[in-house]
């Protein structure tokens, strides 16, 4: 970095919101074949939707299934576990008729579990495997004619199975885990002559998302979905021994693949900082001197004024109530983290790091603004920054960690160099 000892004014902070965090939890492994690698995993967030009579998702939550495989894939059965003591999967069985207040009930005879087929799996393209449609050069269209996709048939025709199971009537596909606690799904997937085998090869593709209710009075945090450690049950998987046999018939092969699934474990999203970044800019100082024209970077910062008063107050209470405002800064090289850069505000001094302090924030009409000059920037070197506002000494910093790339910048603004 060039210069901070000359930074002047200041500026910076970003927001990145976060829907739910996924962590992944426990995973199992079956050496079956060498017939192909196949992997699932999971994801859990909040769902946002509505049902059929137009109500909104309010405790709603989606389990997406991935998976990523090798070769295609022409059968699957396998157990996706959940945390009862949280969740009742959302009754399906008659998806015409979507309702967030059903869920799956044994005792009336309903165990169907609702889904959602999401963007990008095979499942979802309906043209995938028309004969008229442009292929990729990896599929071939069988001699008979077309071959018919999921989007061309009735999705049951190939999920033969996708219930919640009783475990009242049996236990067989909770192995060793807790009947208690947890919850079992049943998917199973087994096209019928002449539908497709599943394609993702070699990338993690979504293929189904679950949908469950929480329950009453249940705190969504630290439930598990997917495979669970403790269970004996295994994924099951069944594949073809030929890569380019994207559908299934009498000439399918049976390949047995190797075999990995984990689980995931539901986080809430952090709050966003109400810190966050405006772009950095650049001021030209003359023309092009040798190589390169004089230049300073200016870093920005921000805070909506909504924000602004209620964490700092009105303007004449934020002068006081407001004890430390700048940016840290670190070269490009060092590699600046947010526990150090924290670590920093508070005082800590951290190799090859600088806080540098401002002492204007600039009001516009919807926004608190701060800035940080950098003069006589250097055309080859790139800072990170982390931008903070220090309140009734409670921290508020970016995110996110904001680097600046001098020389893109310079590249970007170059028609504004001045001639003269």
């Amino acid at each position: 970095m060039n210069k901070v000892s000359k930074i002047i004014s200041v500026a910076l902070v970003l927001v990145l919101a976060l829907s739910a965090m996924v962590m992944p939890s426990s995973a199992m492994v079956w050496d079956t074949g060498d017939d192909g690698t196949v992997k699932f995993t999971f994801s859990a967030e909040k769902y946002s939707g509505v049902d059929t009579m137009g109500v909104e998702a309010t405790d709603i939550y989606a389990v997406t299934m991935y998976i990523k495989n090798d070769m295609p894939v022409n059968n699957i059965v396998c157990p996706i576990y959940y945390d009862a003591t949280k969740f009742t999967p959302v009754d399906g069985t008659d998806m015409s008729i979507l309702d967030w207040g059903y869920t799956v009930d044994h005792s009336a005879g309903l165990n169907g579990v609702a889904y959602v087929i999401p963007d990008g799996s095979d499942l979802a393209d309906t043209n995938k495997y028309n004969k008229a449609s442009v292929l990729p050069a990896n599929r071939v269209v069988n001699a008979r004619g077309a071959i018919s996709g999921l989007g061309k048939g009735a999705f049951s025709s190939a999920i033969t199975n996708l219930t919640d199971t009783d475990k009242s009537v049996s236990t067989a596909w909770w192995g060793g885990l807790d009947t208690n606690k947890y919850g079992v799904i049943v998917f199973q997937y087994s096209p019928q002559a002449n539908y497709c085998n599943l394609q993702a090869y070699g990338t993690e593709t979504p293929l189904l998302t679950f949908l469950f209710k929480l329950n009453d009075g249940a705190d969504p945090v630290g439930a598990e979905f997917g495979f669970i450690e403790g269970s004996t049950k295994y994924f099951d998987v069944v594949t073809e021994t030929v890569q380019t046999k994207f559908y299934y018939d009498a000439t399918s092969s049976t390949g047995y693949p190797y075999i990995e699934a984990t689980s995931c474990v539901y986080e809430e999203a952090a709050e966003p900082s109400p810190v966050y970044n405006l772009t950095s800019q650049i001021r030209f100082n003359g023309p092009v001197d040798g190589d390169y024209a004089p230049f300073d970077v200016r870093t920005r910062a921000a805070m909506t004024a909504e924000d602004f008063a209620a964490i700092c107050g009105a303007d004449t209470d934020a002068v006081n109530n407001i004890t430390k405002v700048g940016f840290v800064y670190a070269d490009s090289s060092v590699g600046l983290t947010l526990d150090n850069a924290a670590k920093v505000i508070g005082g800590t001094a951290v190799a090859g790091y600088v806080d540098k302090e401002v002492e204007h924030i600039q009001k516009t009409a919807t926004e608190y603004v701060w800035t940080c000059l950098i003069e006589d920037a250097v055309y080859a070197d790139a800072v990170d920054s982390v931008g903070y506002i220090v309140v009734d000494g409670e921290t508020y910093y970016f995110d996110a960690v904001y680097a600046t790339d001098f020389s893109a910048l310079y590249d970007t603004w170059s028609s504004k160099i001045p001639t003269a």
